[in-house]
């Protein structure tokens, strides 16, 4: 979750401080009302990273806490989730976890689905939508998925 504010926040605190937290909400009304909750800071990254394919993207300053024993991750750099590496540089083993949950349209597929048992996608209202296949493209010169089951094939 992108909370520049909420990170720094926590990282004032340190990790291993208990505090209650405003964090979540920024960007737009359709994205839900911030969460306010009693939080453990369980680790703390400077210029934290995780991998897209060959690429390696930028998550700024980040925290990993613990909301009533659920692990959230907050960042500092607007990303979105792209390989299960964004919970183990937290100390995280996703595949020892019975539920991920990631806020990311498609990118995360690839990467996810090589750990994942099943990958269910949630609709919520928002800037963009959930589903691209609905986004009604205007300017596109080329096959993508998910408008192509494989844009690859002629």
């Amino acid at each position: 979750i992108w909370d520049p504010m909420a990170v720094r926040t926590c990282m004032s605190a340190g990790e291993g401080a208990e505090l209650h937290l405003r964090f979540g909400g920024k960007k737009s009304r359709a994205g839900g009302e911030p969460l306010d909750a009693k939080v453990k800071v369980r680790r703390i990254l400077r210029d934290a990273v995780q991998s897209f394919g060959e690429s390696v993207v930028p998550l700024g300053d980040s925290v990993r806490i613990d909301v009533g024993g659920i692990d959230v991750i907050l960042n500092t750099v607007r990303s979105q989730v792209f390989h299960p590496d964004v919970f183990s540089n937290f100390g995280v083993d996703p595949r020892e976890r019975a539920m991920l949950v990631v806020k990311s349209t498609n990118h995360f597929h690839d990467a996810f689905s090589a750990i994942a048992s099943e990958i269910l996608y949630v609709t919520v209202d928002g800037p963009y939508p959930s589903n691209p296949a609905t986004n009604g493209y205007r300017n596109l010169s080329r096959k993508v998925w998910p408008l192509h089951e494989n844009p690859h094939v002629s």
